[in-house]
């Protein structure tokens, strides 16, 4: 864990997003400081001032670290109240980045979503809050079921693992929106299908693309025989539960990121989305399938609310490739929760995101 733990030691400031017009704003930076201290009454006193001030872009990073301050504290209450006001704030719709939150708090993000746009647009409205844009074409990516004969328990992780790649890789390399995996999750959750994917047939595909506003859903499987493995995907069209794409691909092992990157291009070709196998390729963060199983075991541990377990897998995922991003950031996501829960500040030296 040494190579990690040196990592995430200076993650902070690469993190935090630029704010440009309140960078040098003396309150605020005070409110940053004693959260990345894990000083969290404190961060939350100085947090609670500044989400009343006139200025949007610091009333919206105060509510979003209200949130976490809260959800870090269990009081759920309160956080749901700042997600509430951050909504507020639109337009445009303020998302949050499950990469960087930690998984209570988008969990009642969606729900404060869904609240919202059943207020703003009716009881009938979608899990998603309407956007200025309904012709924009979305996605989801359901996670990989495992029907690998040999090896079974060594890639049973990937299931998770996969669809958050095809999900890094799609998101960024093409003119589709994706459903984020989280959303997706809680979802399953709302339908009491988390326990039992077997269940989500075609016409409960349906029915859950239309509450995240998807267009389409994508089902995909893991094969292996001998050294070959063998990806499949096959995407329905959520208007119709039309089977826009049943599709595979097939090669060794070894170039499991290859045979990915090629499934993504097929489904991606199959929605009339104009992108290169290269373009793809290089939004692909890491070439190690240690690193990359490390990460899959920390989703599934993320899934079951064993923080712990996955903050390590996170980690492990960072000795195996320190460049491994969106493992430090899930890693980070987490310090908050943990260090609350222990009583004292962060376990990797206070790097807070």
């Amino acid at each position: 864990m040494k190579t990690a733990a040196l990592v995430l030691l200076g993650l902070t400031a690469a993190l935090l997003p630029v704010r440009p017009a309140q960078a040098q704003y003396a309150p605020l930076d005070e409110a940053r400081t004693a959260y990345q201290q894990g000083e969290f009454d404190r961060a939350t006193d100085l947090f609670s001032e500044l989400a009343d001030v006139a200025d949007p872009a610091v009333r919206k990073e105060a509510l979003q670290h209200l949130g976490r301050l809260y959800v870090a504290q269990n009081m759920e209450d309160r956080a749901r109240e700042a997600l509430t006001e951050l909504l507020d704030l639109q337009p445009p719709l303020i998302e949050l980045d499950p990469d960087v939150e930690p998984p209570p708090l988008m969990t009642l993000y969606y729900e404060v979503r869904k609240n919202y746009g059943q207020r703003t647009a009716g009881e009938a409205a979608s899990y998603t809050v309407p956007t200025a844009d309904p012709g924009l074409r979305t996605l989801a990516v359901m996670d990989f079921r495992n029907y690998a004969m040999e090896d079974h328990e060594r890639f049973d992780p990937m299931q998770w693992g996969l669809s958050s790649m095809m999900i890094e890789q799609l998101g960024g390399a093409t003119d589709l929106k994706l459903v984020d995996r989280e959303n997706l999750q809680w979802i399953l959750g709302e339908l009491d299908l988390q326990s039992d994917l077997s269940r989500v047939d075609q016409s409960t595909a349906v029915r859950m693309g239309r509450l995240l506003g998807a267009h389409a859903m994508v089902f995909g499987g893991i094969y292996l025989m001998g050294k070959t493995m063998r990806l499949s995907a096959r995407v329905v069209k959520v208007e119709t539960g039309e089977i826009l794409l049943g599709e595979s691909v097939e090669g060794r092992q070894k170039d499991f990121f290859e045979l990915l990157e090629a499934l993504s291009l097929k489904v991606s070709q199959a929605l009339n989305s104009e992108v290169t196998e290269t373009e793809i390729g290089s939004r692909t963060e890491t070439r190690s399938l240690d690193a990359m199983l490390s990460y899959s075991q920390g989703l599934s541990a993320l899934d079951q609310g064993d923080y712990r377990t996955a903050y390590e897998k996170f980690l492990e995922a960072l000795d195996y490739d320190p460049s491994y991003a969106r493992a430090k950031q899930k890693a980070q996501s987490l310090e908050p929760m943990l260090a609350a829960a222990a009583g004292r500040p962060s376990d990797t030296g206070g790097s807070l995101p």
